[in-house]
């Protein structure tokens, strides 16, 4: 039988941000749960104690000029990857067998690059900096095959901008008692949220759920939406935004009708990226099995959220459309 227990958060991937949010819900957790709060009362104050330092430092963080550049660049950073990565795929379905094979071997070397957008940023620029370095070194030719050089170029003037603005906030954190909450509390907020974690796991090992039974479930239920999201979630685009190449009018089957839609996306001064279905949206149907206006419902998906209605039409058999004789109107 497998004993309840709380999940890994993956504490030491977080950016700062997103790991002081996460020790926010889970200090938060206790004013809800006051009995498991009782099994760590020495513990739970001093997580509240380093907690408080934590929040000190986020707020001083985020409102450094340098880390707002940060962010501002790190956001062209997600969508000049997302069209890299869009052009790549679309490449993949391409009539010329050589731009498939350039295509493949630029997808697999993004497979291999994984998710890079809950690193932190020193080692986000150290891996982007690998990638374009072969994507205009040794992979260079099936880059210019594909035709994705100009994203290459726009992530490569990204990626050198949020190193250098990483540079200068450097500087201004080693002027300040606090330094890098990296290197600084976070370790030692980190210890102490083990030991909590430990010593509630160690009790239902021992006594079973009826305590803190409902605790864990409803935070390993926070730790999966952290550890599966990147610190991009509350970036993602709208897809009502895309724009839809129109449905040709349909002919009634009988079955119904599920046409996938086109769709392209474009953002000021960036080429536009071609969607990719299952990729960044799925799709539901209403009204599509007999003749008349049915709808898509596009629901985003991956870097795109929110819905598209998309309307066309179903024809009429001529069979179906054509009277039939009075006397077989019976």
């Amino acid at each position: 039988m497998k004993i309840l227990h709380i999940n890994a958060a993956r504490l030491k991937k977080m950016r700062n941000a997103s790991h002081y949010n996460y020790m926010e819900v889970f200090g938060d957790f206790f004013v809800i749960f006051k009995d498991v709060a009782l099994l760590v009362p020495d513990e739970l104050a001093e997580f509240n104690r380093l907690l408080a330092i934590e929040r000190a430092v986020h707020n001083f963080d985020r409102k450094s000029p340098f880390t707002v550049r940060i962010h501002e660049n790190d956001e062209n950073t997600v969508r000049d990857m997302h069209g890299l990565t869009h052009s790549i795929k679309a490449a993949l379905y391409s009539h010329d067998p050589q731009v498939v094979k350039s295509a493949r071997i630029l997808d697999e070397r993004l497979q291999q690059l994984g998710i890079i957008y809950n690193m932190h940023f020193d080692e986000q620029t150290a891996t982007i900096t690998k990638l374009t370095d072969d994507f205009t070194g040794r992979l260079a030719a099936d880059a210019t095959k594909v035709g994705v050089n100009l994203w290459v170029t726009y992530i490569m003037e990204d990626n050198e901008a949020i190193k250098s603005l990483m540079s200068k906030r450097a500087a201004e954190i080693s002027n300040r008692p606090s330094g890098d909450m990296r290197f600084g509390i976070r370790p030692e907020i980190e210890a102490v949220y083990k030991r909590i974690t430990g010593i509630i796991n160690a009790n239902i090992v021992s006594n079973g759920e009826a305590l803190c039974g409902d605790f864990v479930r409803q935070l390993n239920v926070k730790i999966a939406y952290v550890n599966e999201h990147d610190v991009h979630h509350h970036n993602l685009k709208n897809i009502a935004d895309a724009i839809a190449a129109p449905i040709p009018v349909q002919t009634c089957t009988g079955k119904v009708i599920i046409p996938i839609p086109e769709l392209h996306y474009a953002e000021e001064g960036r080429p536009t990226v071609e969607l990719i279905f299952t990729v960044d949206f799925t799709v539901t149907y209403k009204d599509n099995l007999n003749a008349g206006d049915a709808e898509i419902i596009v629901h985003g998906k991956g870097n795109f959220k929110g819905q598209k209605i998309i309307t066309f039409n179903i024809a009429f058999r001529d069979s179906d459309a054509t009277p039939r004789p009075i006397e077989q109107r019976r």
